[in-house]
């Protein structure tokens, strides 16, 4: 296949670290381009989902209507929905759109993915997960804005299983 082109439908590919499954695929080997419906899978830690995929390259894409996570059910109980998302040479330039998601409900917490390369930006995103015997599984996320060279403030929030959720 590495000169050859994949087309199917309900795809699944399966590695050590990684899995996917795609409802259509279309993938050419020699340009290393290609386009996927529905793709969803895990990298890792990471657990995604991307509406529609725009493989441009080896480590170029655009993704559409995405979400990702670290929480590992089906229906995650956390995530990261965005409309879009753009990577180039392996790295995120660019996102628009994301917004925080805990069960069913989208918060009202926004993250404004203001990539640009060297270029500093006056926020921060900290994103912790894991699991206590006290709390259950957890989220802690928090966006901090930077007021001055020793100050940041900004939202938090830390969903658990067994203690609820906590603000700050």
């Amino acid at each position: 296949l590495s000169m050859g082109r994949l087309m199917g439908e309900y795809v699944h590919v399966k590695e050590p670290t990684r899995e996917m499954w795609a409802d259509k695929i279309d993938y050419d080997f020699a340009t290393q381009k290609g386009e996927l419906a529905n793709a969803r899978g895990r990298a890792a830690l990471f657990h995604y989902r991307a509406g529609k995929l725009h493989i441009l390259g080896p480590d170029e894409m655009i993704a559409e209507d995405v979400w990702m996570t670290t929480c590992p059910d089906d229906d995650p109980h956390y995530r990261i929905l965005m409309d879009d998302l753009q990577i180039k040479n392996g790295e995120v330039v660019s996102g628009s759109g994301a917004r925080l998601q805990i069960g069913r409900m989208k918060t009202p917490i926004m993250v404004p993915f203001l990539w640009g390369g060297s270029k500093p930006v006056p926020w921060r995103l900290d994103f912790d997960s894991g699991r206590h015997a006290e709390t259950g599984s957890y989220l802690n996320i928090g966006q901090q804005f930077q007021v001055s060279r020793e100050l940041s403030l900004g939202p938090r929030i830390m969903p658990t299983d067994k203690q609820g959720v906590g603000f700050g």
